[in-house]
């Protein structure tokens, strides 16, 4: 049986549970065994790895400047594209400004904003990513 093929059997089995948050938590974990299964299937579990390895990614806060430029309105997704360039994934986004909208101001981190919200960068400003 292929990938898609367990995937429809696991969607078919019934889990009827007394308790409906034991059902959902059944329901988690069977969906979880398929999500690493396909991982699995297609070599891609090595890259989620690397993200757990002791010697592997950091969260850090970089200048603005590195991914995009500061005074224009970009939205969060050009900046994602910027970030993957280099080989690195943007997660989120620190706003020092105190001008800014959605309780940021002060220096609050943002964490995975939409990719079409805009934000006008300053150079005070940091982008969190994965490196």
């Amino acid at each position: 049986m292929d990938v898609l093929g367990v995937a429809k059997a696991w969607g078919r089995r019934a889990v009827t549970p007394a308790d409906s948050t034991r059902g959902k938590v059944l329901q988690f974990v069977a969906l979880l065994d398929v999500a690493l299964l396909v991982l699995f299937k297609w070599n891609l579990i090595v890259d989620l790895f690397i993200l757990f390895d002791a010697e592997g990614v950091e969260l850090v806060l970089v200048p603005v400047e590195r991914y995009a430029l500061t005074g224009l309105e970009l939205a969060f997704g050009d900046v994602v594209a910027a970030a993957r360039e280099r080989g690195h994934v943007a997660v989120g986004v620190r706003i020092v400004s105190a001008a800014v909208e959605g309780g940021l101001a002060g220096g609050g981190v943002l964490f995975n904003p939409p990719k079409a919200r805009r934000f006008a960068f300053t150079e005070d400003d940091q982008i969190l990513v994965l490196a």
